[in-house]
């Protein structure tokens, strides 16, 4: 994402959080708040086996295929975290603040955005296998 693109998230962000009374333009930021982890990615729990099973898979099938998504589960997580922490970076750049009460906000929106981009990612590949498994 570009660094201007970025720039336009925290501008967002921040009219957002002076918008709903938790960010006063007066306050300015520390340099002793924390930053925040990254956020962790974790294959969704759900029900891919069993949906399997009900598509008539045999187990050596159901194995293969829940690895092969657990596997890509995890190159969509290291994405995402390449993703989350060029986002920060990019953000904090443009925004010129250092770590603060205006930095974690925004942090904490970019590290809800980059969980549910996650979530929605692997749960539209879990679906798109489902179905290549029942037009098979």
């Amino acid at each position: 994402m570009a660094a201007a693109a970025h720039a336009r998230l925290i501008a967002s962000a921040e009219a957002f959080l002076l918008i709903a009374g938790t960010e006063h333009a007066s306050s300015r930021p520390t340099r002793h708040q924390p930053v925040l982890a990254p956020p962790s990615f974790e294959p969704p729990l759900g029900r891919l086996r069993h949906d399997l099973s009900l598509l008539g898979c045999i187990d050596d099938t159901i194995r293969i295929l829940d690895s092969l998504y657990t596997d890509s589960c995890d190159q969509l997580a290291r994405r995402c975290r390449a993703s989350f922490a060029a986002c920060v970076a990019d953000a904090a750049f443009a925004s010129g603040s250092g770590p603060g009460p205006s930095a974690t906000a925004w942090q904490q929106t970019l590290h809800l955005a980059h969980e549910r981009q996650y979530e929605e990612s692997a749960a539209r590949m879990r679906d798109r296998l489902l179905d290549e498994v029942r037009s098979a």
